[in-house]
């Protein structure tokens, strides 16, 4: 294939994958996770001074942050072209569509097979987990997944006095300090110095210092960046603070049927013989480093040190790209065969069904993350309450909805999904939860005080978890006062503990 017509189909699919991805994007006026809010404030406040701000007074009702503003500097510059909200929009999906770069970038070298290429890139946009995360949310991952692989192209094919030396010194940077997960490469680096060393295979004196480089300015990073929170947080800073009761849900769905589920019956087929055939038969410094990364991925998730989808995702695209490794075999396996007269027809054939097989978890996996999006009734209430509320008080939420409280009710929240220099984290994600199931009018009012809760928001989101249409214990008005009534309820709490203990 000439290089100018590879140049424009691989431009051709990426045009298709972000029009794609916009048209999702914009099918729905707000994202579709809590946490694009905070990064959007978070991009807000930078645009307005240049500077990101490290105290939130709404957040927890008044809390210092501790995030590396890395991701919301590289959208700082479309701020001024546009809006926050359409910068959120649109460039993010601009970022996870250039995945099928990297991807076909990687699988080239691995196999100079332009028809393996173009498959994987295309399997690893219509990755159902990479959706889930990427899809119409204002996320680092979105960014982050190609870098990764970006970096490990570039590892594959590094050498001295090139242009693309300089260009790797930058990516690792912008890699070092995007975000926490990109630690993992550090744990993959062990795992390619066991295999090699047991293989008996030379490490190039470059790989090295780029290991330790690279090693060197990602903890030194981390270290800067997370130093206080370690004092603070322990051994929890691994898991950022995450309340126990939901991280133990992280990890329900950790079992062999729905990890092949996930990462898809063909990328996983395919992507394991290419892994056992490259380990037990064949050697390849190269594969090595892919299958350094899955061990180091399943490390991870078998010590509960990574979340469950993000765990899964970077396996997924490791096996999608040991996938086109394979698929060269295949192509070479027709050419020795009776079937040689027929390669073409059958390997159509064989790509279209794997493509045939990724569509419908795709379209479950876009269907339910454009559903997450909180619906315009919804969004109504947060907005009524930023006219109608006086302006400092605090609503209760769910802790997924805390974010929409200071981003769109520009209010306090009494907990949101940003966990660190939280004291007693459980003990208040325990307590939110009660304020809302409990049957005892004394206990909620309780809680109510000791979080100082001026207004109680009970959602669609709420009456699903719960199964109730509100809290039971809501029915006094004299205590709580109806004040919006919509799909999504608002009630006003107005009683203290000593009067209701002396009115009883």
């Amino acid at each position: 294939m000439k290089r100018s017509t590879e140049l424009i189909l691989l431009f051709a699919l990426f045009a298709i994958v972000c029009v794609g991805r916009l048209l999702l994007a914009f099918s729905t006026p707000s994202f579709s996770s809590d946490d694009s809010y905070f990064l959007l404030r978070d991009l807000t406040y930078l645009h307005q001074h240049l500077l990101p701000s490290f105290y939130d007074p709404l957040s927890y009702g008044g809390r210092s942050y501790l995030f590396s503003p890395v991701f919301s500097y590289l959208l700082l510059p479309f701020s001024f072209l546009m809006s926050p909200e359409l910068v959120g929009k649109i460039v993010p999906q601009i970022f996870a569509a250039s995945l099928l770069f990297p991807v076909y970038a990687l699988v080239m070298v691995l196999t100079k097979n332009h028809p393996a290429a173009f498959l994987s890139a295309l399997l690893a946009e219509l990755h159902p987990l990479y959706l889930k995360l990427t899809l119409n949310t204002l996320s680092p991952y979105a960014l982050l997944v190609p870098l990764t692989f970006w970096y490990i192209y570039f590892f594959v094919t590094l050498q001295k006095d090139n242009w693309q030396l300089y260009l790797f010194l930058v990516l690792i940077f912008i890699l070092t300090r995007l975000h926490f997960s990109a630690i993992l490469l550090l744990i993959a680096f062990f795992f390619y110095l066991l295999l090699t060393k047991l293989e008996n295979i030379e490490v190039r004196r470059e790989e090295i210092e780029v290991m330790v480089f690279t090693s060197l300015i990602m903890l030194w990073f981390q270290f800067l960046i997370y130093k206080k929170a370690f004092l603070v947080h322990s051994y929890r800073i691994i898991w950022q603070n995450i309340p126990s009761q939901i991280l133990s849900r992280y990890f329900v769905g950790f079992h062999a049927l729905n990890v092949i589920l996930q990462i898809g019956i063909f990328p996983f087929l395919f992507g394991v013989y290419a892994v056992y055939r490259y380990l037990l038969r064949s050697k390849s410094k190269n594969v090595y480093l892919l299958s350094s990364l899955a061990f180091a991925v399943l490390f991870l998730l078998i010590t509960k040190m990574i979340e469950l989808d993000i765990g899964l995702l970077y396996l997924g695209m490791v096996l999608i790209i040991m996938l086109g490794i394979s698929w060269k075999h295949v192509l070479l396996f027709l050419d020795k065969s009776i079937f040689v007269r027929h390669k073409v027809w059958i390997s159509i054939l064989l790509a279209s069904l794997i493509l045939l097989a990724s569509i419908p978890p795709m379209i479950t996996a876009a269907t339910q993350t454009l559903q997450r999006a909180p619906s315009a009734e919804n969004l109504a209430a947060y907005q009524w309450a930023a006219v109608h509320l006086p302006e400092n008080v605090t609503l209760l939420t769910l802790p997924e909805e805390g974010n929409y409280v200071t981003y769109f009710a520009q209010r306090k929240n009494v907990m949101d999904t940003q966990f660190l220099f939280i004291d007693n984290i459980d003990q208040r994600y325990e307590d939110v939860i009660t304020m809302y199931t409990t049957a005892h009018k004394i206990r909620a009012i309780t809680l109510l005080e000791k979080y100082h809760v001026d207004y109680i928001l009970y959602s669609p989101t709420a009456k699903q978890r719960f199964l109730r249409e509100q809290p039971r214990y809501i029915d006094d008005p004299g205590c709580f006062e109806l004040v919006y009534n919509q799909t999504t309820k608002i009630w006003k709490s107005k009683c203290r503990i000593d009067l209701v203990s002396s009115s009883g």
